[in-house]
C-alpha cells in the first residue's frame, strides 16, 4: 500500500470546506462550474451576514456540493461534500506525490481507492477500509485525520470570523466562466478577528489533531506543542500579540461570487502572509454530489492489531 502525505491531504480538505459556515440566508441550486443561471430580474444586494452564510446554507438547503480546489501551494484536486445523513460524508480527489489519490469518508470508516495490483490488499480489492474503531496506528491516522478536517464543514466560527471582524465591499459586476456573478470581497481585521475566537478552544483541538498526525507518521510527541493547549491567560495574549505582529495589520480577505439567485459559484481566501497565499474553490453540482461508500465486494479492509 502507497503512503501519502497526510499533511497534504490535511490541507486540501482544509482549505476547502473552510467556508462552509454561516447565517439564514438561501438560495438555488446550480449544476456545473459556471453553468449559465436563467433570470430576468436583477439580483439582490447581500449585507454582510448574508455573505458570510452564501455557502453554509446553500449546502444547508441542497445537501452536497463538489469543489475544485487550487491551493496556494499548487496543491488541487476536488472534494464532494455530503451532509445526506448528517455528518458530513467526503470525495476527495487529488494528485500527491505525484501519484493520484481518492479518498472516501463516511461516518464509520475512510476508503482509500489503491489501483495497482501490487499494492492491493487483497486480489481485485480496489479499495482499502480504515474502520473508525481499528487499532491500527494508520487506519487511526487516516480516520482522525479526514474526520477531524470535514468537522470544519459545520464552522459556526467561521461566520463569527466575518460578521464580527469583517467589512464588506461589492457587489462588483463579474463572470465565473460564463456566468454573470456578482462579486463580493470581505476584508477581515485580524485584531477584531482574534477577539472573536475563542482561541484556547481553537488550540486545543489542534493540537489534539496534530499529535494525531505525528503519532501515526512515528514521530514522537513535541512537548512544546502539548504547551500550547496549556497556556496561561498571560501566554495566551502573549501568542496573541505575536500573531498580531505576523500579519502586520494586514486583512485576511475574502472573495465569494454568487450568480443571479445567490448561489455561490466560487470563493477565494487570500492569507495575510508575506507570501500572500491565495487559494481558490471553484463550487458546483449542488445538490447533486451523493458521496457513498464504495462496493462491498471492492473493499479490503486494513488489518487489525491486537
Amino acid at each position: 500500500m502507497r503512503h501519502f502525505s497526510a499533511l497534504t491531504i490535511a490541507g486540501l480538505v482544509a482549505v476547502s470546506l473552510t467556508a462552509c459556515g454561516g447565517s439564514d440566508s438561501a438560495g438555488s441550486g446550480s449544476g456545473t462550474p459556471g453553468a449559465k443561471a436563467s433570470t430576468s430580474t436583477a439580483p439582490k444586494t447581500l449585507a454582510l451576514a448574508e455573505v458570510a452564510g452564501l455557502v453554509h446554507n446553500q449546502l444547508k438547503n441542497k445537501k452536497s456540493v463538489r469543489m475544485n480546489v487550487d491551493s496556494g501551494d499548487g496543491s488541487q484536486g476536488t472534494v464532494a461534500v455530503s451532509t445526506e445523513n448528517g455528518t458530513p460524508a467526503l470525495e476527495i480527489k487529488m494528485t500527491s506525490e505525484g501519484k493520484a489519490l481518492r479518498l472516501i469518508k463516511t461516518k464509520n470508516a475512510v476508503f482509500m481507492e489503491e489501483k495497482d495490483p501490487k499494492e492491493q490488499l487483497a486480489p481485485g480489492k480496489t479499495f482499502i477500509r480504515f474502520a473508525a474503531d481499528s487499532k491500527n496506528p494508520l487506519a487511526k491516522l487516516m480516520v482522525a485525520l479526514v474526520g477531524a478536517m470535514s468537522s470544519i464543514a459545520d464552522t459556526e466560527q467561521h461566520r463569527a470570523l466575518m460578521a464580527s471582524g469583517g467589512t464588506l465591499a461589492g457587489p462588483v459586476t463579474d463572470k465565473v466562466v460564463d456566468t454573470p456573478a456578482q462579486r463580493y470581497t470581505v476584508s477581515i481585521d485580524m485584531a477584531k478577528a482574534l477577539e472573536t475566537i475563542d482561541l484556547r478552544k481553537y488550540l486545543a483541538s489542534n493540537v489534539a489533531l496534530a499529535q494525531q498526525v505525528t503519532k501515526g507518521l512515528g514521530v514522537k510527541n513535541d512537548p512544546s506543542v502539548d504547551k500550547l493547549a496549556k497556556l496561561s491567560d498571560a501566554d495566551l495574549a502573549k501568542l496573541k500579540a505575536n500573531m498580531l505582529k505576523a500579519v502586520a495589520g494586514k486583512p485576511l480577505t475574502y472573495e465569494i461570487w454568487a450568480d443571479a439567485q445567490n448561489v455561490p459559484l466560487k470563493f477565494s481566501v487570500e492569507a495575510p502572509t508575506k507570501t500572500r497565499d491565495k487559494t481558490t474553490v471553484t463550487l458546483f453540482d449542488w445538490g447533486i454530489a451523493p458521496v457513498t461508500a464504495p462496493p462491498a465486494e471492492l473493499v479490503a479492509d486494513m488489518p487489525d492489531l491486537n
